[in-house]
């Protein structure tokens, strides 16, 4: 294996599983930063705004779906992820936030919102129904001219753009700690140490 990741469950000190997986959070994590980088160059370009959303709700998406799976199977809960995968990745969010309870419920009530925002952004780059927004009914050419130099982008490509991009790579940033955070609370509540390793990495 070249590419992926060992995952190594432990109790009483000792390796009671061995798995792969491939963990493609992690790529998705360094595609998000790379477009999260790009943006903050110069003007920031739309393309950079695209890849900063759809790699980062990836990433996301994934690594919830990995904290939750890997939380109803140390809480012997594993039953429950047939249902529970089929719900948004906001409500996986929820659900974990319920299960940490205290700080954690609090920090995810602060971004929340932001955060739903954020992946309501892919789904509309990924469905892309937008309707035309008329801004003028009948212009001569010179008016027309003079609404092409005058008139604002799209609100979907403001989205995009900065200063309003700067705000969701916060949001995703701030996401993904909080998942990291959730999940090795949740592992060591458990009594469940879980070794995530790189096969290039592994040491023997």
């Amino acid at each position: 294996m070249r590419d992926g990741a060992f995952i190594t469950e432990w109790e009483n000190g000792e390796i009671v599983s061995v798995s792969i997986n491939p963990r493609l959070e992690h790529r998705f994590e360094k595609l998000f930063k790379s477009a999260a980088r790009s943006s903050n160059r110069g003007v920031g370009k739309v393309e950079h705004g695209i890849k900063v959303i759809v790699f980062g709700s990836f990433w996301i998406e994934a690594f919830s779906n990995y904290c939750l799976r890997s939380f109803l199977e140390y809480s012997s809960q594993k039953s429950k992820w047939t249902k529970l995968e089929r719900k948004k990745t906001i409500d996986k969010f929820k659900y974990l936030s319920k299960e940490a309870s205290g700080i954690y419920k609090t920090r995810f009530s602060h971004f929340r919102g932001k955060l739903k925002d954020a992946l309501s952004i892919r789904n509309r780059l990924a469905h892309f129904k937008e309707e035309n927004f008329k801004i003028a009914g009948r212009v001569t050419k010179e008016e027309f001219i003079s609404l092409h130099k005058s008139t604002p982008d799209p609100e979907l490509i403001q989205e995009l753009k900065n200063p309003k991009l700067k705000h969701h790579i916060s949001v995703i940033i701030l996401a993904g700690k909080w998942l990291r955070d959730v999940n090795e609370y949740l592992s060591f509540v458990n009594g469940v140490h879980v070794s995530q390793s790189n096969l290039k990495k592994l040491v023997l």
